[in-house]
């Protein structure tokens, strides 16, 4: 981790770049958490990007998985 912002524009399921607004939802928990910037759109990022030594610095990502995933990928993985 370099104490840089990380800005992240998720793809959209109405624009049909994907099939649904995943991205969307994992891009918005990440800034929750405090991890990442998003942007939603084209405007959003080129006005993100012209304030980007201004964002908040991301807080570092772990290198392991959480173990509430690991956990619940688990009972998915148990139950299908």
């Amino acid at each position: 981790m370099r104490n840089k912002a990380i800005l992240v524009m998720p793809r959209l399921g109405d624009l049909r770049e994907t099939r649904n607004d995943h991205q969307v939802a994992t891009a918005n928990q990440f800034s929750e958490l405090g991890k990442v910037e998003v942007a939603i759109d084209e405007e959003e990022l080129l006005s993100k990007l012209q304030q980007i030594d201004q964002l908040k610095k991301s807080q570092q990502i772990g290198p392991f998985a959480s173990t509430k995933l690991v956990q619940t990928i688990q009972k998915f993985i148990e139950e299908s």
